[in-house]
């Protein structure tokens, strides 16, 4: 039994090692197990594997899928405006100011600033 587990971890790090080396698609990556360790693994299995990587990279996370630092920023949100639902009408105010909901869905006021200037440099300076 040990001589299994030692040759599941075994290609489960080939897997690894492939996925950091951008390779993605499961025969891929068997294919790169074949050819650079001499080492066949069924594509299903990359599947599995690939699938536990991601599932142990969501670590971490909490309710729906959030950051710990997400939930964190969005209870500082809430604390500052007092409840959750009264964030949320704060956030409803912004999204109904056309200028407000222009540079949120640019990423922030810099980046909108940055888009204008940008546009106006194409159209004349406006």
């Amino acid at each position: 039994m040990a001589k299994k587990a030692n040759a599941s971890a075994n290609k489960a790090a080939i897997i690894r090692e492939a996925l950091g080396k951008g390779i993605e698609s499961p025969s891929a990556i068997s294919a790169y197990a074949k050819q650079a360790k001499g080492l066949e693994i069924d594509p299903k299995y990359v599947s599995v594997i690939k699938s536990n990587i991601r599932t142990k990279g969501a670590r971490g996370r909490g309710r729906r899928g959030l950051s710990q630092d997400t939930q964190k920023e969005a209870m500082l949100f809430a604390l500052k405006n007092g409840t959750i639902e009264k964030a949320k009408k704060a956030l409803e105010a912004v999204r109904n100011d056309p200028a407000m909901a222009f540079a949120a869905n640019m990423g922030g006021i810099d980046r909108a600033i940055s888009v204008l200037t940008e546009l106006a440099s194409h159209v004349g300076g406006q």
